[in-house]
């Protein structure tokens, strides 16, 4: 059976999506296949074109984010947040945090962003 076709660059399926009007990753799996050239998983597919999140995806612009890593860290830091799973779940108490600090900054990992020290059975556990 022969693969489907899909927009090859992000910009075109970024276009494509927002032709459609599609302003949430809900929306979008709901209904990307409106347009058989969208990807199911953009995100995936379009990762080594510097895929930025799905607001910037389907409007064209990023959420207002704390500029520096660092500013980033010390907020996440100060809601006491020690793991990625906590992240996903607490970012939104601040609006500036984005909601992939991996994708947003210079990424040095989970422990380095939010402060955590780890001991050696810890990390072998994790």
């Amino acid at each position: 059976m022969p693969r489907r076709q899909v927009y090859e660059s992000y910009n075109d399926a970024a276009m494509a999506a927002r032709t459609l009007g599609f302003t949430t990753k809900e929306q979008y799996r709901a209904g990307y296949k409106q347009d058989p050239k969208l990807h199911s998983t953009p995100e995936r597919r379009y990762s080594k074109e510097g895929w930025k999140g799905w607001q910037r995806f389907l409007t064209g612009k990023m959420k207002p984010c704390y500029t520096l890593y660092e500013e980033a860290s010390a907020a996440a830091q100060a809601l006491n947040i020690t793991s990625k799973a906590q992240y996903a779940k607490h970012h939104p108490q601040d609006p500036l945090l984005p909601t992939r600090p991996d994708v947003r900054y210079n990424w040095r990992g989970w422990d380095h962003f939010l402060g955590v020290k780890r001991t050696e059975r810890e990390e072998d556990e994790s």
